[in-house]
């Protein structure tokens, strides 16, 4: 679904803090500042998108920055090139096994990358959206739905395509596919391993939207103008208590609800919101 049309809040969105962008673009993960939103783009396309150290590293440090930065209300996560994201890389997986690399070292070296790359995004105070137009793939799929706001062309493809390597699922999927579509469909993706388009996905309840190539910046743009000039404290306490929410039991989530309202209680959007109801005017929200 789009958000509503609203030319008044897209003209206050022009007015925003203006472009910082980052200069190297043989970096592995590039960023994007404007208007108020962070586009954070995986920029391997020869690889299509794989994750290597170095990607992991300069991710992880991007989401950082863009999470303390003020001016910035919402993130968008895409790919560069013929994909969103491969996975891991298979050079870096027979690497390993030549090293002999021992289990509790892998496990180590998975935690990491999962902690600095999918646990980052899905924990992250300020609003996501990944666009996927090309393959998302194994942890690259992963990463992916660990966003909050999930678009794709409906000619991409998602596959939890860890059997073909001989390895568990990993990257956030135990937890995010029984969320998004029920234990069984989980089950039938990561056991199959067969790949399925972006019309699928959307159809299935695994992510947002699905929509024509040609129309998905179009999408993902007016998700972005809304977002950007949303009231930030109380979409990250709203997302906070919904990624809660979805294992806690009643009672936990509505203590987890009351304390955010609470404390948005006395926050400058909260006071324009009301205000601007009894004025009969939109609001302005200015993210504090």
């Amino acid at each position: 679904m789009r958000p509503a049309e609203d030319e008044n809040r897209r003209e206050k969105t022009k007015a925003a803090p203006g472009r910082r962008r980052d200069a190297m673009t043989d970096d592995p993960v590039l960023l994007d500042v404007t208007d108020g939103a962070a586009r954070v783009e995986l920029n391997r396309p020869e690889t299509y998108n794989a994750l290597n150290d170095a990607l992991v590293e300069r991710l992880s440090d991007i989401l950082e920055r863009v999470e303390r930065d003020p001016d910035v209300r919402c993130v968008v996560l895409s790919g560069a090139g013929d994909a969103f994201c491969a996975g891991g890389d298979i050079g870096r997986m027979k690497g390993r096994r030549e090293r002999n690399v021992t289990p509790p070292e892998m496990r180590r070296e998975v935690l990491y990358q999962v902690r600095d790359t999918v646990e980052r995004v899905f924990s992250l105070e300020k609003p996501v959206i990944v666009e996927v137009d090309g393959v998302a793939m194994g942890g690259g799929a992963n990463l992916a739905l660990a966003g909050d706001l999930v678009f794709a062309a409906t000619d991409a493809t998602f596959g939890e395509v860890f059997r073909n390597v001989g390895l568990s699922v990993d990257f956030g999927g135990s937890f995010l596919l029984p969320q998004l579509v029920g234990l069984h469909k989980a089950k039938e993706l990561v056991f199959s391993g067969e790949p399925i388009s972006g019309e699928e996905a959307a159809e299935i309840g695994l992510i947002n939207d699905a929509v024509p190539p040609g129309d998905l910046d179009a999408l993902v743009d007016e998700w972005v103008s809304d977002l950007s000039s949303a009231p930030t404290e109380a979409l990250a306490l709203a997302k906070r208590d919904l990624n809660a929410g979805a294992t806690a039991d009643f009672a936990t989530a509505i203590r987890n609800e009351a304390t955010s309202q609470g404390l948005l209680q006395s926050t400058r959007d909260h006071r324009e919101g009301v205000d601007a109801f009894f004025e009969e005017r939109d609001p302005e929200f200015h993210g504090e």
